[in-house]
């Protein structure tokens, strides 16, 4: 190919495998050692005028993508022991610019990070291990060498506006009629042995196969199955490998898995993205078209919790009035009770307000309330607006009795919710929560949302929910 994106490289980033990092350890990765050696001199031979860096540790927001902005970049292994090992990469300019325009015209929110917006957002200013480590890789294989770069950020947005994300790449790419290589930098999952990092999940490994097969046998792949794996994993490679995939939108190629090993209980993958001439899968509007149904089906088949709640909100915030009319609830369902309402927005929470005891006359004016208040109150999300309405998807958690118990053995994730309390402070956990997988853990995260120390003695109370979806 003259131009366009011509091949692409999903890297590991473990700083432990820089020899200098490493001092020798490095040999227990050595698969992913020669795998990163073999994808680094693919791309060199390619003779990229510009590598474009999909990266997971760079400045992560929840609503928008970021890309770093400046004439140069540089980082070190300071961190991991090795200061010595130095790099500094000059930017794209132009591509950059072409980027961040082509993302504004889809209507996809880019921000870029200049180096005075970072000092005021106390963010860093270095590049950190994720683009490092393959960075590193390439610049040895270059014979010292680096073409200019584009780094870009994931976000805590939908996964479907990543790959869209990615497509948009493509297009920015052809525009400035450049020779432009693709590295997507993640790891798998964390959580593949005892030892990781993350502690173990028996079903973590279905995540990092279901990444390998994507190389391995170029097969169809569902963002939503992906996703549900990826929760159980502790991953931080799903959000770059589904911008990677975008950006080889309708081309043309042959992809293989070089390595994968998890020595340390992480998943590395290495794998290699070739394009030739001809036309690839277009896989955009069947990603939209697939979230528009799951959405669909789940309004089909919500309950009527679930239904007076998104009824509230659609009311309150579509209409600006409180809904009046409430519907007899089951005759099974308590009078009044306590009650946690949940918002999703394409997977991702959008907002969550509740009561652990009833505080309105019924239960159905208790969720109307808590409804309303989880769209609008909740201090870690902007309010939501009318044009996300037609996105959302909510739970409702209904309340048993808190009852207050000796100590932690009488705890489990899965069936008890737990709310712990010292003086005035008091924290609630919901129960069977994701990545809420042991009693230490879940007791940790209620301490923390109550600003309690975690070795200050609390009271702690244990209590039951009914999940409606």
């Amino acid at each position: 190919m003259n131009a366009g994106i011509i091949g692409g490289w999903y890297s590991p980033h473990p700083p432990i495998i820089i020899p200098a990092v490493g001092q020798g350890e490095e040999k227990e990765a050595q698969a992913t050692i020669e795998a990163m050696q073999q994808a680094a001199a693919a791309m060199v031979d390619l003779k990229p005028e510009t590598i474009i860096l999909i990266g997971s540790h760079g400045p992560i927001f929840s609503d928008s993508f970021s890309l770093e902005v400046g004439p140069n970049l540089s980082g070190s292994f300071a961190s991991f022991g090795a200061a010595g090992e130095c790099i500094t990469v000059t930017c794209d300019q132009s591509l950059l610019t072409a980027v961040l325009s082509v993302a504004e015209q889809k209507q996809l929110p880019l921000a870029g990070l200049t180096d005075r917006l970072k000092r005021r957002m106390n963010l860093p200013l270095s590049l950190d291990h994720g683009a490092l480590v393959p960075l590193w890789y390439l610049r040895q294989a270059g014979s010292g060498d680096l073409p200019p770069l584009v780094i870009i950020n994931v976000a805590g947005l939908p996964l479907e506006e990543h790959y869209a994300l990615g497509v948009a790449i493509q297009a920015a790419v052809q525009e400035q009629g450049k020779r432009v290589g693709i590295i997507a930098s993640g790891d798998l999952s964390h959580r593949l042995s005892p030892v990781a990092p993350a502690g173990y999940h028996p079903e973590a490994h279905l995540f990092d196969e279901a990444v390998t097969e994507i190389f391995a046998s170029q097969s169809p792949w569902d963002l939503a199955r992906l996703e549900e794996l990826g929760q159980v994993a502790g991953e931080c490679g799903l959000r770059p490998l589904v911008v990677f995939l975008g950006c080889f939108e309708g081309l043309a190629g042959e992809s293989k898995v070089l390595s994968y090993e998890a020595p340390w209980g992480v998943g590395y993958l290495v794998a290699w993205q070739q394009v030739s001439e001809g036309q690839g899968a277009v896989n955009l509007p069947r990603l939209l078209a697939s979230r528009q149904a799951r959405v669909a089906e789940q309004r089909a088949n919500e309950s009527p919790l679930v239904r007076l709640a998104r009824q509230a909100v659609e009311t309150y915030v579509g209409e600006g009035r409180v809904l009046s009319q409430l519907p007899p609830l089951p005759a099974e369902l308590p009078v009044r009770a306590g009650a946690f309402v949940t918002i999703y927005k394409h997977g991702q929470l959008r907002g969550c307000i509740g009561t652990t005891e009833p505080t309105c006359p019924t239960l159905a004016a208790e969720i109307v309330r808590n409804a309303i208040s989880a769209a609008t109150e909740d201090p870690r999300f902007y309010r939501v607006e009318p044009e996300e309405l037609a996105s959302l998807v909510y739970s409702v958690d209904v309340l048993g009795e808190p009852e207050a118990i000796a100590n932690e053995e009488e705890l489990d994730p899965e069936t008890y919710g737990v709310i712990v309390e010292r003086g005035r402070r008091r924290g609630l956990l919901l129960p069977d929560l994701p990545g809420i997988d042991s009693i230490q853990e879940q007791v940790r995260v209620a301490k923390l949302k109550a600003g309690i120390g975690p070795q200050e003695p609390v009271k702690l109370y244990r209590f039951t929910v009914t999940r409606f979806h």
